[in-house]
């Protein structure tokens, strides 16, 4: 019953098909985003929040990601003083953040001077 047209490649490969990943919400997002007019404010920001020990960039992106912030809305990270982490955001993603933080009883330095003669080494 099977015959010689189960046995074609055809009817081999119709039965193993690969399922194509739907893309990305954030993929299909930045798509749409690269061919529209700037609306809102624009801009980049630092924002600083404290840290109480040595941190790789890595691992602050770790932590950040646990807390519920994207990491791959970060775009910088810097360690401008002992206790400070500095974090480069858009301006229009910096009230989620502080949302975020302020979420989880963290405190950010609003008036921080990175170049301020007591924080240079």
């Amino acid at each position: 019953p099977l015959g010689s047209d189960e046995s074609t490649w055809a009817a081999v490969s119709k039965k193993h098909r690969p399922v194509r990943p739907k893309r990305a919400v954030r993929s299909l997002a930045a798509s749409v985003r690269t061919f529209k007019e700037t609306e809102g404010p624009s801009g980049f920001q630092y924002l600083y929040i404290p840290r109480s020990r040595r941190l790789t960039r890595q691992e602050a992106r770790s932590r950040l990601r646990r807390l519920g912030i994207d990491p791959y809305r970060i775009l910088d990270i810097t360690f401008p003083a002992r206790s400070v982490v500095g974090l480069l955001v858009h301006n229009q993603y910096r009230p989620t953040v502080l949302a975020t933080l302020e979420k989880h009883t963290i405190n950010h330095f609003a008036d921080f001077d990175p170049l301020d003669p007591v924080h240079l080494a």
